[in-house]
């Protein structure tokens, strides 16, 4: 598991090929204005889709939605402003200025196009007294990365008012499980949360075992692996139980002898949960640091680097030849008129390159450990979307499946038609690239190759894409990405940060069970069970559901900060001043702020 187009009347254009050594060869595709010169290993062939890709006209809806949260155009490429005047919007700016810096990153190119790196931008737009630089960028960021999708914003902002940095102090009083256990929780609860809710997915998985059903087998099936039976995963109601009925009774394991009583005790307590409570599922994903987008997949975030790191400001190039070789002032002004639709769609285009590729081209693709360079082209003139691959010296990879863009399946039923190998192997074969990408690196032709000293710096990054984002659906599992460091060279101050909560509706999670069970597959709701589709020790140890770029509205929870925990362990003083003042927040807000860095989660 990893952490790891576009106007109204724009039609997208994104070139893909894959590579195993650096480009050697200069190939010209297309005729006219589809023109795009390309530079590949091998021969590329050009594939279209049948469909044009655009943006939609923006909405009433969505432009009366996003005026609620932020100030200006939506339906522009102008530099927004967060509302202060809504209420919702002043919280999260305060909740936000308790954050230290540390906590926070923002991609440099909206960051540069939106001017927002000049300093005490929260000053001079007027924004309510103690609201940190760092607060205003967020909600600024926000307003102008979603502004095509202000439902977004609605959910983020929402989500921000969430935040829980959980107390060290004990609270003696009983959960009330009409509100979210997480707004209730403290740092003495986590660890115990972590240690039972791992042991508990194994006790699960020892009861498949038990019952001769620790892996499963598909209809007319020919696949000779093992296809681990998927484990259930922890719902709102059974895990209101561990911290109502385990955790804050003292319990701080749950060992093979303790698992009947959790069993027998747990049936009681889920006789009086809604249903509701017994239909969604909890998702964990653990980070260093917080920003806008998160969490979006390297998919998404790429594109946007490719875009944004070209322009000057919101509509204009770089013009610097040497930084600058493909981005045009009108690239810069589609992309930031439907910044989440450019995204968006990029990681689509990702994943119809990996999902529809031609059958024969399957046994060089599954082998997740065959270094496969993803390179893109943000060419953004109008023509339809095009995708070219090269695999290895001597060997295309070009080919693909009919696809249907508009389909929210890109037509992946239709091409599995009816075979569960077909659609077993595809989504296996995704996670594992998504969950060992280290092979999968990502090249980007708009920027201009570098010297240092007598050396050319490739622009090769050689290992992290995926159109994928995933979360855990085991917290233990994910804990580990909460220290800056572990994922990113990024500064640390010895704590943990942030862990992020989803909720998904359990029709939403698609298994193993669900290819048997014939349900279609949907690209733009499912979670794909990486844990029990994935055929690698990462799969296996990360216990992660892989979804299509950016998790839905609808599932943005909670968010815990974890600055503490360290105190609540060793009892030392509350006052580890993690919220720290506005003076501290200037201290270190240049360095945060200006990283340029690459953000790669490797979750």
């Amino acid at each position: 598991m990893k952490y790891r187009f576009l106007s109204t009347a724009v039609i997208a254009s994104l070139g893909f090929y894959a590579c195993t050594t650096k480009p050697t060869n200069t190939v010209q595709t297309g005729g006219g204005a589809d023109t795009v010169t390309v530079t590949v290993a091998t021969e590329v062939v050009k594939q279209r889709f049948p469909a044009n890709v655009s943006a939609p006209a923006m909405t009433a809806a969505n432009k009366t939605l996003w005026s609620k949260y932020c100030v200006g155009t939506p339906d522009s490429t102008d530099s927004p402003k967060p509302k202060y005047a809504n209420k919702d919007v002043a919280a999260a700016a305060a909740k936000l200025s308790k954050v230290a810096p540390i906590s926070f990153y923002y991609y440099s190119g909206p960051l540069n196009a939106y001017g927002l790196k000049k300093g005490q931008e929260a000053v001079l737009t007027g924004a309510p007294a103690g609201t940190t630089d760092m607060a205003h960028n967020f909600l600024s960021l926000l307003c102008g990365e979603f502004r095509d999708r202000a439902t977004m914003i609605e959910a983020k902002i929402k989500w921000v008012n969430t935040i829980n940095k959980l107390a060290v102090a004990d609270n003696p009083k009983p959960f009330d499980l009409k509100k979210s256990i997480w707004s209730q929780i403290t740092a003495s609860q986590y660890n115990p949360y972590l240690v039972i809710s791992q042991q508990l997915f194994l006790r699960k998985r020892e009861d498949l075992a038990a019952a001769g059903n620790r892996h499963m087998k598909l209809n007319n099936s020919q696949v000779v692996e093992p296809i681990d039976t998927p484990v259930n995963g922890q719902t709102v109601c059974e895990t209101n139980f561990i911290f109502s009925e385990l955790i804050k009774k003292g319990q701080t394991t749950l060992t093979a002898a303790q698992w009947p009583e959790y069993k027998t005790k747990y049936a009681a307590f889920a006789a009086k949960c809604s249903a509701n409570d017994k239909n969604y599922i909890y998702a964990f994903r653990g980070d260093s640091n917080f920003k806008p987008n998160s969490p979006e997949s390297n998919g998404m975030i790429w594109h946007s680097s490719s875009v944004t790191n070209n322009c000057q400001t919101t509509t204009k190039a770089k013009t610097n030849e040497n930084v600058n070789k493909l981005t045009t002032d009108q690239d810069c002004a589609n992309y930031f008129r439907a910044p989440f639709f450019s995204r968006m769609n990029a990681a689509r285009s990702g994943l119809a390159t990996w999902m529809m590729r031609d059958p024969k081209h399957d046994r060089v693709f599954s082998n997740s450990s065959s270094p496969m360079f993803v390179i893109a082209t943000p060419q953004l003139k109008a023509g339809p979307l095009e995708f070219k691959f090269s695999q290895a010296p001597g060997e295309k990879l070009a080919d693909f499946m009919p696809i249907n863009w508009a389909a929210p399946d890109l037509g992946f039923n239709a091409a599995a038609a009816g075979s569960q190998d077909f659609i077993y192997s595809r989504i296996r074969d995704g996670v594992n690239r998504h969950t060992d990408w280290y092979a999968s690196g990502y090249y980007d032709e708009a920027v201009v190759p570098r010297k240092m000293g007598d050396r050319e710096i490739s622009q090769y990054k050689t290992e992290a894409y995926s159109p994928f984002v995933a979360s855990s659906y085991v917290m233990a599992a994910s804990d580990e990405f909460t220290s800056p460091g572990v994922t990113v060279s990024s500064q640390s101050d010895g704590r943990k940060h942030w862990m992020f909560v989803f909720k998904v509706h359990k029709d939403n999670w698609y298994t193993p069970e669900s290819v048997k069970a014939g349900v279609p597959v949907d690209f733009n709701k499912h979670w794909f069970d990486e844990t029990s589709f994935g055929t690698n020790s990462l799969a296996d140890k990360e216990r992660a559901w892989d979804r299509l770029g950016s998790p839905a509205e609808t599932a943005y929870t909670t968010l815990l900060t974890l600055a503490d925990l360290q105190q609540a362990a060793n009892g030392l003083s509350v006052q580890a001043k993690w919220w720290m003042t506005a003076s501290r927040f200037r201290l270190h807000q240049r360095k945060a702020v200006t990283s340029t860095k690459i953000h790669r989660n490797n979750y």
